[in-house]
């Protein structure tokens, strides 16, 4: 056998091997598996999302939602700036929070009636797209349950 033959065989055995261990990785743990190809997409969706609504480009962030009522996010959106409660910020961005669900959490700063607030968010996702980001924690208002109907889908 010559060292052509004998290169091409190993590199048909480490992909093998490989195919074999992948295989292996979605029976055992098949959240590990998807996540290693989903949660750096996510993690990308939900960074431009909660960036794009903190520096009120809600036209832009609405590409990072995964539903189709757009036009009324948007307007919803402004709306609730308009009122005086509006994201300037975030921090603490972890997606997966949890592997076996692939969701994610983030601290998002907001003023609200001219006072600034932080609120915990955990957000859902569809593959490359922000699902959900319900805001939980700190001072409750009218405006976190206007909040939540635009971007927590029960």
């Amino acid at each position: 056998m010559g060292m052509y033959q004998k290169v091409a065989l190993t590199i048909a055995q480490l992909v093998l091997l490989a195919g074999m261990g992948l295989m292996l990785l979605f029976m055992i743990a098949p959240y590990k598996a998807v996540g290693l190809f989903l949660n750096p997409v996510n993690k990308k969706a939900a960074a431009s999302f909660l960036s794009d609504v903190a520096s009120g480009g809600f036209e832009q962030a609405a590409k990072s939602i995964g539903h189709s009522r757009k036009q009324e996010w948007i307007a919803g959106m402004e709306q609730l700036k308009r009122d005086g409660f509006y994201a300037v910020g975030y921090d603490s961005l972890e997606v997966p929070h949890d592997p076996e669900h692939g969701d994610g959490r983030a601290n998002i700063e907001f003023i609200q009636d001219g006072e600034r607030q932080t609120y915990y968010a955990v957000m859902t996702f569809r593959p490359g797209t922000v699902q959900q980001a319900c805001l939980f924690f700190g001072k409750p208002s009218r405006h976190i349950e206007t909040w939540n109907k635009l971007n927590c889908h029960y």
